[in-house]
């Protein structure tokens, strides 16, 4: 029988995956687990799934237990909610590979904060399920769903929507996790984009001789909003810095 080890944080995607896996073989299963909290503790309560946990921690998972505990397994399958790169010895180890979801549509805004970048830089939105290679988001697509977001509509607002989406292919995929899986199509190497989460301190801290339209402030409005719809821009003048307060309201 395939062995599918589930890496998820548990969090709003996380725990719906959690819910999922009554969908699958108790005997199949194994769990690395990220920033339990009241309600996945409850979920693998009612599941009977805490026997399957090789894991449950916070921050970078220890890899040389993980790899110790699944080491040896046949038929091995990762499936991937995870905020962690994966050691390229890691990888090795799974036979059928690791599926992972990544909120964006590929390949544009691999890495970090891709609802940001999206419409910073215009870029399509949606929900990818790929394969994990030893390069950050760049493996086999198997399936997306693509996002059209209101006008003007504020980075939480998007972001929930791809929450959302990825959600929808995990409920898709998961029950079909023990047959065979899709090989996946290449990413287009011609276009896309990949930032890093210290990119953001480049764009949205501005200098007083610096000049921007009222567009490139709306963008960044709505780029760097917050679940509560406030955002939050550094300016910086003569040496000091003022951090500008504003709320995203649209149609």
């Amino acid at each position: 029988m395939v062995r599918i080890v589930f890496f998820i944080s548990a969090d709003t995607v996380g725990l719906e995956i959690l819910k999922s896996l009554s969908q699958l073989p108790k005997k199949s299963l194994a769990l690395v687990l990220l920033n339990s909290n009241s309600q996945s503790e409850k979920i693998l309560d009612s599941l009977n799934l805490r026997d399957q946990i090789i894991y449950s921690g916070m921050g970078i998972p220890p890899w040389h237990e993980i790899k110790t505990a699944i080491s040896g397994i046949d038929r091995l399958l990762g499936f991937s909610w995870f905020p962690h790169i994966f050691p390229e010895d890691i990888i090795n180890i799974f036979e059928r590979g690791i599926l992972n979801l990544h909120n964006s549509f590929l390949p544009f805004n691999r890495g970090r904060h891709s609802t940001f970048w999206g419409i910073y830089d215009n870029t399509p939105f949606g929900a990818s399920l790929h394969w994990v290679d030893t390069q950050i988001d760049r493996g086999k697509i198997v399936e997306q769903i693509a996002i059209h977001v209101p006008k003007f509509a504020n980075a939480s607002t998007i972001y929930d929507l791809q929450l959302e989406a990825c959600v929808k292919l995990a409920n898709n995929y998961i029950p079909r996790l023990l047959l065979e899986l899709p090989v996946g199509q290449e990413q287009n190497s011609k276009i896309g984009s990949h930032h890093y989460a210290r990119e953001i301190d480049s764009v949205t801290q501005v200098k007083a001789s610096t000049q921007v339209s009222w567009s490139e402030v709306v963008k960044l409005i709505r780029a760097t909003s917050t679940d509560s719809g406030s955002i939050q821009i550094e300016f910086e003048d003569g040496g000091d810095t003022v951090k500008i307060w504003g709320k995203v309201i649209y149609p």
